[in-house]
């Protein structure tokens, strides 16, 4: 068997964290839970191993999960997170999304992974208010208009973390067309990287060349690859792809005025923190755009209007005819006005300050309801 430069790397990550997660008092499973929900540590999942492990499998018992014979007991518990501990994490899950379609509530994956949502789900159940763990993504739309004095409304010049503007082929991708021109190292801290729909070669070169650990996509089966092709490229060169699902990561999930899709971005938030991480749409701009805004707005990037330039470099969002400013010019599929695209921009930059911000947006349509 040949190990690539990019596995060989993944096998020391792995094996340095199941020494660390071995050293886990068993006390500190909610810290886990917790580090694990805001993207600071790594999944619990098959092959992990350790107290943490311990102490999930024990709050499994604890629920009625079945765990099988294995440990000193005889009652499942031993540590090692196998097949079935994934049954019964997966088992947990369905439940889970039982009780939230009855609450009119959104799903869970259903993977058998302790990932961010599940973590929350736990820390649930064992008391923990989780308010603290939900990224903060702007005031409440409810809120009184920003004064002058607002840091919303006063833009700060300068601030740390703001990314660069597109910058075309620096990297050097293989092949043409709008990947290569999308292309581009987000976070050169966490090794977070964006794109449009990659061909097969370009998606495997990304993954060897630059140590992709983790492919975010938010696009269907339209476009260069499937989603069952692309997750095989992921599954051969050993990538999580969707955090282990067959399906897309959905940028339309729980939205709120003032706020954009804070389901989405308080899932792939997360997951963009552990870094090495790939995600795309099929043109790399719009849902692409929004969600890495939104992360590096949670990195320290203060200054939205920089956010807003490095957005539209990517993207049609710009000008007083733009999708912004004039969604009755481009309208849905059903002849309406598309404010889609204000949805996505709230994601990192509220609309009602946008629209503050610059003199010529407050004559913007798309400003008249806000």
């Amino acid at each position: 068997m040949i190990v690539t430069e990019n596995r060989l790397k993944k096998i020391i990550r792995e094996e340095l964290e199941q020494y660390i997660e071995n050293t886990i008092d068993e006390s500190d499973f909610s810290n886990t839970l917790k580090d694990i929900a805001v993207g600071a540590k790594n999944y619990i999942r098959m092959g992990s191993s350790g107290s943490a492990v311990t102490a999930l499998q024990s709050f499994l018992l604890d629920h009625n999960y079945d765990l099988g014979d294995f440990g000193n007991l005889d009652d499942g518990i031993d540590g090692k997170f196998g097949q079935a501990t994934h049954d019964a994490i997966f088992a947990y899950q369905s439940r889970k999304n039982y009780i939230r379609k009855s609450d009119g509530m959104e799903s869970i994956y259903t993977d058998g992974i302790v990932g961010p949502q599940t973590a929350k789900e736990i820390l649930i159940d064992l008391g923990y208010d989780i308010s603290s763990l939900l990224p903060e993504i702007g005031p409440d739309s409810q809120t009184e208009p920003p004064s002058e004095n607002d840091e919303y409304y006063s833009i700060p010049d300068g601030s740390t973390g703001c990314p660069p503007h597109q910058s075309g082929n620096e990297y050097g991708t293989p092949g043409g067309g709008s990947f290569t021109y999308q292309l581009q190292q987000f976070d050169s801290s966490n090794n977070n990287w964006r794109s449009s729909q990659p061909t097969a070669a370009q998606l495997e070169w990304l993954i060897n060349t630059h140590s992709i650990d983790t492919v975010i996509r938010l696009n269907g089966n339209e476009g260069k690859l499937t989603l069952g092709e692309e997750k095989l490229i992921c599954d051969r060169l050993d990538v999580t792809f969707n955090e282990g699902t067959s399906s897309f990561i959905d940028s339309h999930s729980g939205y709120q005025k003032g706020k954009g899709y804070v389901g989405t971005i308080s899932t792939v938030l997360p997951i963009l923190a552990r870094g090495n991480c790939l995600i795309h749409c099929r043109a790399g701009a719009d849902r692409t755009g929004y969600l890495v805004a939104a992360y590096l707005k949670a990195r320290g990037c203060s200054d939205i209007e920089t956010l807003w330039d490095y957005t539209i470099s990517f993207n049609s969002w710009s000008g007083e005819t733009g999708p912004i400013c004039r969604p009755d010019l481009h309208p849905d599929r059903n002849g309406s006005p598309n404010r889609g695209y204000i949805k996505y921009l709230e994601g990192f930059y509220p609309m009602k300050h946008w629209c503050r911000a610059r003199s010529w947006r407050k004559d913007c349509v798309g400003c008249s309801d806000r």
